[in-house]
């Protein structure tokens, strides 16, 4: 009996039958298309995802330089305004100091020709 249901099976085909169909090749690219498809789709929102969140995180990081760059510029110009407010002063020290030695040079003189006096 099963060598009957192998001949009825058998009838309709020939040689060419191990040949694939076109009609099944095309069925078979459907049916990739149709399962591959959404795979790749979600792939591409996957990595769409992950690109506009790195996006997200470099222009966060890009923000956070630009206000560190700019504290940093305030912080210099407030450098540069107590280092010439120090070197003003350095000025007026030494000028100062210039004058208090002539003062002093001056007193000193006068205290020696008081004690060449008092001799």
């Amino acid at each position: 009996m099963s060598h009957l249901i192998g001949s009825f099976f058998s009838l309709g085909k020939s040689s060419n039958d191990t040949q694939e169909n076109p009609k099944d090749t095309q069925k078979s690219t459907s049916f990739q298309e149709k399962y591959t498809k959404p795979t790749e789709t979600t792939e591409l929102v996957e990595k769409n995802k992950n690109l506009t969140a790195d996006k997200e995180n470099l222009t966060n990081q890009l923000n956070a330089s630009q206000k560190q760059a700019k504290e940093l510029e305030q912080s210099q110009q407030v450098l540069k305004n107590e280092k010439a407010e120090l070197l003003r002063e350095k000025e007026n020290l030494t000028k100062e100091n210039a004058e208090l030695k002539t003062e002093n040079d001056k007193l000193n003189q006068t205290s020696q020709k008081l004690n060449e006096l008092e001799r």
